[in-house]
């Protein structure tokens, strides 16, 4: 999804409970559905029952069609910088995300508090609870601030 050349459309076989969380809203996000959900809009299209394999798996499967965008759902200079802010935002997904933040970008409490201040995002909220647009507002002042290494001139 990162090429230059990108499909206009994937359609993907994933476990079935893997799939319902793929267009799922703030509040049950997961790094795999931000990521999936920057790039296109996941929608299932199939139930696919375990009788259909050989030898039958004892989870369901579904088929998860996803409409690629032109562009990214949120802008950024660099798709490795993105995902290292919001890996590190999920790095202990039941935490608050001043704690994940901290400990992932190896950052003060007091850079993290400022950073998550610029960005207009609450310090004790859960990552699991921020929308597609708030990562990108995250990662713009990450970006911008002089505690990043994404941010400094090389």
């Amino acid at each position: 999804l990162e090429a230059s050349h990108k499909p206009t459309r994937l359609v993907v076989m994933v476990q079935r409970e893997v799939a319902k969380e793929m267009p799922a809203l703030p509040g049950k996000m997961g790094i795999l559905l931000v990521a999936t959900q920057v790039y296109g809009r996941p929608r299932i299209v199939a139930s696919v029952p375990p009788k259909a394999f050989r030898p039958a798996p004892k989870v369901r499967s579904a088929v998860v069609r996803i409409d690629v965008y032109d562009k990214p759902a949120v802008s950024f200079d660099s798709a490795e910088g993105f995902f290292r802010v919001v890996k590190a935002g999920f790095s202990a997904p039941r935490k608050q995300l001043r704690n994940c933040m901290r400990q992932a970008l190896g950052l003060s409490s007091d850079e993290v508090e400022r950073l998550l201040g610029q960005a207009g995002i609450d310090p004790v909220r859960r990552p699991q609870t921020v929308a597609i647009p708030e990562w990108g507002q995250i990662y713009e002042a990450y970006r911008a601030s002089t505690v990043s290494p994404l941010g400094r001139p090389s």
